[in-house]
């Protein structure tokens, strides 16, 4: 009753927010780049205190793409990460995902 077809051409914007632990850096670099490949808005990588390999990683992508933001945080758990993760979002769409999700390329719609 209330469903509205999507238009062709239609795009909202999307932010990725993820919550990151002593993830492996060659897993965590892989999950960044196919987020990146995609047509999302951004990547937030809230990232534990003590992880200080992938907060190099995060600092690094966020220089070379710009679409990459890092918070950094002392509080434990992911609860909490994905809670500043997702008060960071500027978009209406936002995607929580682990440290290890990998996407597919996908072309976007329309």
């Amino acid at each position: 009753m209330f469903y509205r077809p999507m238009l062709p051409g239609y795009f909202e914007p999307i932010t990725v927010v993820v919550p990151v632990y002593q993830e492996d850096p060659l897993i965590f670099i892989a999950a960044l780049e196919s987020w990146l490949q995609n047509p999302i808005f951004e990547a937030i990588c809230v990232i534990d205190v003590t992880d200080e390999v992938c907060l190099e990683i995060s600092h690094r992508y966020e220089q070379l793409w710009g679409r990459v933001r890092t918070i950094v945080t002392d509080v434990p758990g992911k609860r909490d990460a994905l809670a500043k993760g997702w008060r960071a979002a500027t978009t209406l769409l936002v995607a929580l995902v682990d440290s290890d999700t990998i996407w597919r390329t996908t072309s976007r719609c329309g």
